[in-house]
């Protein structure tokens, strides 16, 4: 999936592919290519011939080498009982588990079960262009190489038994899963045209029965999903936080990040989501905030993403100035009494951040914390927001604070208006009903005709 949210200048330096990662990816429009062209040195891509095309794979093959530097060519076999779980994740959904109801098990029926071949190529001149993509979403995307896949869609009769990535950053997330990060490491390295015999071999998607440690897991994170940890990330990725059984992160998606890292979903509803994978034989659990949920104002969430960096090798974190000021707004919007670590912490970080007039007092004190983390929203064009989760609770006597600062109220929209107003005001009921409004029309309709027959 192409998330083109960095549209911009894309800068003279260009970056080396094995330096990725979803939030460095930029575009810039060129009109010497009536397109716009990535800040990588490489645009390269992926084919993937579902067994259902087979007889078509000979003029498909042919047709690709005239288009693009073919790189690899070989032959995947996924084991039989976990194909229904790889189509899933291959194509940005949670795993499952097999069984003849899930969609899965329609794109087997579709695209077959049998071995596939996988294609990366090399665009020597990609341009990208806007088109809407089967997900009914505009976005940029490599124009040859959509050009390419819709052709022999046709050829093969219509349909999906043809797949590619869209973009760049589609291509290292389907490939990290196709075939791992240490083979994707070495097709970076490629250049030459591919001449040898294609190879056959029996995988599964990367992570499939679990993941060997943290590190292998962040390893595999890091190139193929936007997202950063928020908080309690110091031990990462040798341990994991202290006291805690839970990692908190933001994505880009909820749903593509559980999908990357073969994680189950537990809870996916109320703008609650949770997942659980395997890491060295023991269940992990992800709490997933993602950018429009409220968790913060939906601008902060997609700057924290955007600038967000890389701990200890292979963890994408908070940059200080985010995990600080998100720290505090967790620490004191989102809890009525704040945890002593916090406090220590976010004393330790004020001073690496300068802020030297607050050096010798209690920054997290509701006055202190309220002028501190009010300045920071206004002065960066963020306000406060309330959460579509209805399990985060609410500090109404911080909140207060918080919007009598520096006229913050001003910038809320007028249905966080609402939901604070009715917090405040202690209506747990119509603070309930306003949430479950703001989520998904069906599970608003659903709560509205339980309230109506109560």
């Amino acid at each position: 999936m192409n998330h083109d949210h960095n549209v911009g200048n894309s800068g003279c330096h260009l970056l080396p592919l094995l330096s990725f990662r979803p939030n460095q990816l930029r575009y810039e429009y060129r009109s010497s290519i009536a397109g716009y062209a990535h800040n990588f040195e490489r645009d390269l891509q992926m084919f993937v011939l579902w067994e259902t095309s087979r007889e078509h794979w000979p003029a498909i093959l042919d047709d690709i080498q005239s288009r693009f530097v073919v790189l690899d060519v070989r032959y995947i076999a996924w084991p039989e009982q976990e194909v229904d779980d790889c189509f899933l994740r291959l194509y940005g959904m949670p795993p499952e588990g097999s069984s003849n109801g899930a969609q899965g098990f329609k794109r087997r029926q579709i695209c077959g079960s049998g071995p596939f071949a996988l294609v990366v190529v090399e665009d020597t001149a990609p341009v990208y262009v806007y088109a809407r993509t089967f997900s009914k979403k505009v976005e940029l995307v490599n124009r040859s190489v959509v050009a390419a896949k819709s052709q022999y869609r046709e050829w093969t009769g219509g349909g999906f038994r043809i797949h590619s990535s869209n973009s760049l950053g589609e291509f290292f997330r389907d490939m990290s899963l196709l075939v791992g990060t240490i083979e994707l490491e070495r097709l970076l390295d490629l250049h030459e045209p591919f001449s040898d015999v294609p190879s056959t071999v029996s995988a599964s998607l990367a992570g499939t029965g679990g993941w060997e440690s943290l590190a292998v897991l962040f390893r595999h994170l890091l190139r193929s999903v936007d997202y950063a940890v928020l908080r309690n990330f110091e031990e990462l990725p040798a341990d994991l936080p202290s006291g805690d059984a839970d990692i908190d992160a933001l994505c880009r998606s909820a749903h593509e990040f559980s999908a990357v890292a073969n994680a189950n979903i537990l809870v996916d509803k109320c703008g609650k989501f949770s997942c659980v994978t395997q890491v060295g034989g023991m269940p992990l659990q992800f709490d997933l905030r993602s950018v429009g949920d409220n968790y913060y104002d939906t601008r902060w969430e997609a700057d924290m993403l955007a600038r967000a960096q890389v701990h200890g090798d292979c963890v994408m974190v908070l940059a200080l100035n985010d995990h600080f000021f998100s720290l505090m707004y967790h620490a004191k919007v989102h809890k009525r009494e704040t945890k002593a670590i916090y406090r220590e912490r976010l004393t330790r970080i004020a001073s690496e951040l300068g802020l030297s007039q607050f050096e010798g007092t209690d920054i997290t004190a509701d006055d202190t914390a309220a002028e501190l983390l009010a300045g920071f929203l206004v002065a960066n064009g963020y306000g406060y927001t309330a959460p579509l989760d209805i399990w985060v609770q609410l500090n109404a006597d911080f909140v207060r604070r918080l919007r009598a600062q520096g006229s913050l109220w001003a910038r809320e929209l007028i249905r966080d208006r609402l939901t604070v107003s009715a917090a405040l005001a202690r209506a747990p009921l119509l603070w309930r009903v306003h949430r479950q409004l703001a989520g998904p029309a069906t599970q608003a309709i659903r709560f509205l005709r339980k309230l109506a027959y109560r």
